[in-house]
């Protein structure tokens, strides 16, 4: 049973990330939000919920190991991604 759950939209709102842990492990769910006003397109989604059971789009489980990779691979695109910010600041103030 999860304890523990982090949803996180994309920027463009059309898809999200949902984190759940349970005692051992991390589910990882990413979930198509399209928001349409067509029915056809809703109805689409619910036959989807039916037929599968779920409403996600797909799905990682990641042990303890797995878990601590992808936190690195978190902190060092977050590190790449201030450098980068730094740099066009700097180049903004000195051109």
């Amino acid at each position: 049973m999860p304890q523990d759950k982090h949803w996180i939209q994309c920027n463009c709102r059309s898809e999200a990330l949902l984190l759940e842990s349970n005692d051992d492990l991390a589910l990882l769910s990413v979930y198509s939000l399209q928001h349409s006003p067509l029915w056809r397109d809703r109805l689409r989604l619910v036959w989807k919920i039916i037929r599968t059971g779920t409403p996600f789009t797909d799905q990682i489980v990641l042990g303890k190991e797995e878990l601590k990779e992808l936190k690195r691979a978190i902190k060092t695109t977050t590190k790449n991604i201030e450098n980068y910010e730094r740099t066009k600041r700097t180049e903004s103030i000195e051109g």
